[in-house]
Formats: structure tokens, C-alpha cells, sequence
């Protein structure tokens, strides 16, 4: 029983992790949430994290590491990615490849990451989704389609509650109060940070009325709330400075959001989560530069 609890909890901890979470329970809130409306994009989810775990364990990784999820969360992604943007009779199997094409790239990356010491947050995620759009013309088995509801917008409150939902590509009112109640269940200070973050973005969008329909829509404010959560995860808040670069980096994502989205659009690759991490690494080059001199 005990072996089936631990797996169980991996699993769930695999999906709580894309938010820096450590709790099972927290990643059962997240699926219910994200997978409102949308069962297939609960159960990628489910065999994306299994995969990655999985994976780790033959693999003889740290067994810690595997039971905290932090093997799943990026084939997690992954998979919900490839739910959610293709469509494909064959996607449980698709799914599975998915998975192990992205651990592969997170194993294969750690040592390049464990010696500049920057965290892969979720690179390899994002590798293998720009990887499924480059190749997924030459698959005459899948096609290119979104499976999920088109975004709502045109209130304030969907652009503070969209956000969290679209962390997980997903976009509906219903899901995003559940991911929302499950990260302030996980860490009170991360939603906190994730809310000042997410409200700074969305006051630069003032200046701009492009980023204004994206943040508003959902779209891309969930690169602000993973900045957020990330501060309150790696850096201590205790400290104004903390706060400061907090509060200056979600307002610069805006644009570099903005400027990313542009760059990619000639290739058609969505730019997902690369703007949190882009900035992210910014901020630990950026105090590694600031302890040398």
C-alpha cells in the first residue's frame, strides 16, 4: 500500500511542481482545475509526470527528487502542450513520446545547468514543445488544432484570475479560482508574490494596448505569475531589495513578452514560458554580477 501512496503522491507532486509546489494534494487541485472541461489535458498530465518519474527511476536519479516531482513537471507540460495544441487519434502514445523526449532533455541539460548554477525551471518544456511545432508537419497522423475553450476577456477579473489557469495552457474562469485556492493552499507568500507580480505586468500594459488585450486575455500573464512564485521560491522576501527586483522584473516581462512573441511569430512557435525564464536567469546572472563586485 505504501509503494502505491508514494507513487500516487509522485504523480500529483509532478503536476504541483510546475508551480514550485512540493504537495500532492495542492497538484490533485491543480489537475481538477486545469482539466475543467478538458479530461484529456488531466490525464497527459497524469502519464506526462508518470513518464518523467518513471523515467528518473531507471535512470537511477536522487529517489527524493522523483517522490518531490521534480522529474515530472516538465514532461507534464509538455503533455498538456501537446493536448492542447494537437489533435491526433494516437495522442495517448504521442503523449508518452512527448514525456520522454522531455526528460531526456532535462537529464541531458543538468549537468550544463549544475555547473553554471542556474535553474532549468522549465527550458525543457519549452524545447520540446518548439520541437513537436517544427516537426508535427511531417506527421500526417496529427494535426494542428486547439482542444480547449478560446480564451474570455474583457474584465478586470479575468485578467487576474485567467492567468493561473493559462500557467497550464488552459483558459476558464472555473479552473483558474481552483489553481488559484490551490497554490494560496500550497504557499500563502507565493500567491502573494504572484499577485503583486501579476499586477505589475498589468500596469505597464497600460502603456501598452497590445500587451494589454494579452494580459487581459490570460495569455501571457501567467509569465508574471511564474516570476512571482519563482522570487518566493529561490530568494528571500524578507529582504525590500527582494521586493524591488520582484516588482521591476514582472514589469519588464511585459515586454519582453511582447518583444518574444514578435520574434517567434515568423516561425510559428508560441514563446510559452520562455519569457519567466529568460528573466529568471537574468536576475540570478544579475545578483552573481552584483555579489562580485
Amino acid at each position: 500500500m505504501k509503494i502505491y501512496q508514494t507513487v500516487i503522491c509522485a504523480l500529483l507532486r509532478g503536476i504541483s511542481q510546475i508551480m514550485l509546489v512540493n504537495s500532492a494534494f495542492v497538484g490533485l487541485l491543480f489537475i481538477l482545475g486545469f482539466s475543467y472541461g478538458a479530461w484529456q489535458i488531466g490525464l497527459a498530465a497524469l502519464i506526462g509526470s508518470g513518464v518523467g518519474g518513471l523515467f528518473a527511476y531507471v535512470t537511477k536519479q536522487d529517489p527524493n527528487e522523483i517522490e518531490q516531482g521534480l522529474y515530472g513537471y516538465n514532461s507534464a507540460l509538455s503533455a498538456i502542450a501537446f493536448v492542447t495544441f494537437f489533435n491526433t487519434p494516437w495522442w495517448i502514445a504521442m503523449v508518452i513520446a512527448v514525456a520522454l523526449i522531455t526528460v531526456l532533455l532535462q537529464q541531458g541539460l543538468q549537468p550544463l545547468f549544475q555547473r553554471t548554477k542556474l535553474p532549468i525551471l522549465t527550458f525543457p518544456f519549452i524545447l520540446a514543445t518548439w520541437l513537436m511545432f517544427i516537426i508535427h508537419p511531417y506527421l500526417p497522423m496529427v494535426d494542428g488544432i486547439i482542444l480547449h475553450s478560446t480564451p474570455q476577456t474583457g474584465t478586470l477579473l479575468d485578467a487576474f484570475f485567467l492567468p493561473f489557469n493559462e500557467v497550464f495552457l488552459a483558459a476558464n474562469r472555473e479552473g483558474s479560482l481552483l489553481i488559484s485556492l490551490g497554490l494560496l493552499i500550497g504557499n500563502w507568500l507565493y500567491f502573494l508574490a504572484a499577485v503583486i507580480a501579476l499586477s505589475c505586468a498589468y500596469l505597464m500594459t497600460l502603456v501598452s494596448p497590445e500587451a494589454h488585450y494579452l494580459i487581459a486575455a490570460g495569455i501571457y500573464g501567467f509569465n508574471a505569475i511564474l516570476i512571482g512564485v519563482a522570487f518566493a521560491a529561490f530568494f528571500s522576501l524578507r529582504r525590500p531589495l527582494v521586493w524591488l527586483g520582484l516588482i521591476i522584473a514582472a514589469m519588464l516581462s511585459t515586454w519582453v513578452i511582447v518583444g518574444l512573441d514578435h520574434l517567434f511569430a515568423p516561425l510559428n512557435l508560441p514563446s510559452l514560458t520562455f519569457p519567466f525564464v529568460v528573466i529568471i536567469w537574468g536576475v540570478f546572472l544579475g545578483k552573481r554580477l552584483w555579489k562580485a563586485n
